[in-house]
């Protein structure tokens, strides 16, 4: 599969995730994200949660509340 046809197979989609993404990195939170939610349904602390996403990939913590509020936005399509 060339990326035309990739492009042309998946054109509706792609358009709907260039407006919804702030960039693609919000792809590669993912992971952090379902972390965050498995911690804060146990009932930690913010600060813990943050403290350990933050080490556990490598990142500032401050990164990781940006994360999370970008990724807990409803979407309006």
């Amino acid at each position: 599969m060339t990326v035309y046809e990739f492009i042309k197979t998946h054109r509706g989609t792609i358009e709907q995730m260039g407006r919804i993404l702030t960039s693609l990195e919000d792809c590669t939170s993912v992971d952090l994200y379902e972390d965050y939610m498995k911690m804060k349904t146990m009932r930690y602390k913010m600060t813990y949660i943050a403290q350990h996403l933050a080490d556990k990939y490598g990142i500032s913590e401050r990164k990781v509340f940006r994360i999370v509020k970008r990724l807990s936005e409803e979407v309006v399509l």
